[in-house]
């Protein structure tokens, strides 16, 4: 049975958006901000049980216009900028003066870049499977020369040509999903989330719904990668060199998502403050439970690793 939330709140930071937040575990405890993936998948409650809830107060946040964040699958007035300067508002409204960083994929992405623009308000973060933010990442994630080259099946079912142009194939995917054709907007969900799910866990069973948290998910993840998720990359690199807050990273051997390879390559010059393990054999998901292990061990050390004043 999964805890209960210790406290629940939606927070207004402008531009029309409220941020949906709860908290769990202890509330003196040392704080944690949970940074979910997609973009725009939303926390979800069963990743609670990666924690100690009694050393921990874990806050998890539905970034802009995810999970229960409203307004639903909205992509005004979001990127890169939007969602850091949510994180400080967020920080500053619950009255925490440090706190540790955990997040996978996309989460992962964001936790990093938060890292290396607000040094002083971390303590440690924790990061896996980290996506690449920049054309690179979205070609190798979505185009016919990267991850489609190792599912050929798959990227087929998903692209629905054998070799379509890259933006024609995400303008199609934005038609249809925006569109008001209840039956091709399903159909697109789900192939967008499909292929998404067979590149994270292969061979995993997709429990797949058309709801408007998945419909969310893929407005927001589009929205990313028709902006090249907005150079992010540019971003990262410009601070690497002077990253002042230990940062771990995890990286499976297997992630499809994001080839380690690729990751390497990206984080140059590589910062004396940040560790790269990569996790043999593993997957891009937390539901690889060699992944799930790795990142709960990491858990583990890092609760033991620093101090942070509680909240």
């Amino acid at each position: 049975m999964m805890p209960d939330a210790v406290s629940r709140e939606w927070l207004a930071v402008g531009d029309g958006h409220r941020l949906h937040l709860a908290r769990y575990g202890n509330p003196n405890g040392k704080p944690v901000l949970w940074l979910h993936g997609g973009p725009g998948s939303g926390c979800l409650p069963s990743d609670i049980s990666l924690w100690d809830l009694s050393v921990w107060q874990v806050i998890m946040l539905d970034q802009r216009g995810a999970g229960l964040s409203t307004p639903s699958g909205c992509v005004c007035d979001n990127d890169f900028d939007t969602l850091l300067a949510d994180i400080e508002r967020v920080r500053g409204h619950l009255g925490v003066d440090r706190w540790y960083i955990a997040g996978g994929s996309f989460g992962a992405t964001l936790g990093l870049l938060y890292a290396g623009q607000f040094p002083g308000r971390v303590v440690h973060a924790l990061l896996w499977g980290v996506f690449i933010p920049s054309a690179a990442g979205v070609n190798w994630l979505y185009g016919e020369h990267g991850a489609a080259l190792l599912f050929p099946d798959a990227y087929h079912r998903f692209s629905g040509k054998l070799q379509p142009r890259l933006s024609e194939l995400l303008a199609s995917f934005g038609r249809d999903l925006h569109g008001n054709d209840a039956e091709r907007r399903d159909a697109a969900l789900r192939r967008w989330i499909s292929w998404e799910a067979e590149l994270s866990m292969p061979g995993n069973q997709l429990h797949w719904e058309s709801t408007r948290r998945t419909l969310a998910m893929a407005a927001i993840q589009l929205h990313y990668a028709i902006h090249h998720y907005f150079d992010g990359l540019s971003r990262w690199q410009s601070m690497l060199g002077n990253l002042a807050v230990r940062c771990d990273i995890l990286q499976g051997e297997n992630d499809w998502v994001c080839p380690a390879t690729l990751l390497k390559r990206g984080l140059q010059p590589f910062p004396a403050n940040l560790t790269l393990r990569v996790v043999p054999a593993s997957h891009h998901s937390l539901a690889d439970p060699r992944m799930f292990a790795a990142v709960k061990m990491a858990i583990e050390q890092m609760a033991g690793a620093g101090r942070c004043d509680p909240l």
